[in-house]
């Protein structure tokens, strides 16, 4: 190995290092690749958004509020501002894709 330059780096996203060719300075490059693809375009983006990380954030919100007790004000107000934020950024990019969708 490199004297402690090769270390294995844990956690996401995974780390490949290689030594640099040609002899140059010894340090190690470091590669990164991501575990799935971006989106292409800002629709197809908005699409997943909406169809995936939206849906899943406002089940664990509302799932979080069923488990707090009725007596913790503050973290239920909290809760349901946060259910009401995500419900709304829902309707948000709805009517972002209708507008695309009329352009076409």
């Amino acid at each position: 190995m490199d004297s402690g330059q090769g270390q294995h780096l844990p956690g996401w996203p995974r780390v490949y290092q290689r030594r640099r060719l040609g002899g140059e300075s010894g340090l190690s490059l470091l590669r990164y690749y991501a575990s799935m693809p971006r989106p292409v375009t800002e629709r197809q983006a908005w699409e997943r958004e909406l169809r995936e990380e939206l849906p899943a954030l406002l089940a664990d919100h509302q799932r979080e509020l069923a488990a707090t007790p009725q007596e913790h004000n503050e973290r239920r107000e909290r809760l349901e501002w946060q259910i009401r934020r995500v419900e709304k950024r829902m309707a948000e990019i709805e009517v972002r894709l209708a507008t695309l969708g009329e352009a076409r």
